[in-house]
């Protein structure tokens, strides 16, 4: 029987167009595979494309899911605290381009996660970091 993965929706506090995960593709607990179309309401397109470096953004939404732990629960508020070896390319991409995103969380806690990985376009990395995001106090 095929395993549901989560809708992004559900477990991240963004809502409209500053949910720029479309969907997971594969979630477990260290691991996230996730894709993003470009859309044309996307906050950081701009005249040239959506550029590359909004993969900080994709990767942060990408460890979120980690950080949410398939919990029933909507997440609180999270922040990127901290980044770490990001490499990105001078690229942009029009609408309609699907990037892939691979996270994986390499420790933490319930509050906070240090999670490393890329996002892709056409099998090609265009964005790679390590983050550290951790909840915000309410």
């Amino acid at each position: 029987m095929p395993v549901e993965l989560p809708n992004p929706a559900d477990f991240l506090p963004h809502r409209g167009a500053m949910l720029l995960l479309g969907r997971v593709t594969a979630l477990d607990a260290e691991r996230v595979e996730a894709e993003a179309t470009i859309r044309a309401d996307n906050p950081l397109l701009g005249a040239a494309g959506f550029p590359a470096w909004g993969g900080l953004e994709l990767l942060a939404e990408a460890c979120g899911m980690l950080l949410a732990g398939g919990g029933a629960d909507r997440p609180k508020a999270a922040a990127i605290v901290a980044v770490r070896q990001m490499s990105c390319a001078p690229q942009r991409f029009p609408v309609g381009t699907t990037l892939r995103i691979h996270g994986e969380l390499l420790g933490g806690s319930a509050a906070a996660a240090l999670c490393s990985g890329r996002v892709e376009v056409a099998g090609e990395s265009v964005f790679s970091a390590t983050l550290t995001i951790a909840k915000l106090e309410e």
